[in-house]
């Protein structure tokens, strides 16, 4: 998912929430986030290429 030059490649479909937010938020930025107890559901992030900070 984060490329040794800090680039982002999602391919996440149909996964929990709480799965999603930890691959992206926790794992890949290292950021700290917090899910409402009771918000549930399955997403699907992708990009078509990775992406980087750097727009």
């Amino acid at each position: 998912m984060l490329s040794d030059r800090g680039e982002i490649t999602l391919n996440l479909v149909n996964v929990p929430l709480e799965q999603a937010a930890q691959a992206v938020l926790g794992d890949a930025l290292g950021r700290n986030f917090a899910i409402q107890p009771g918000i549930t559901g399955n997403v699907t992030l992708q990009t078509s290429r990775p992406l980087s900070d750097r727009g």
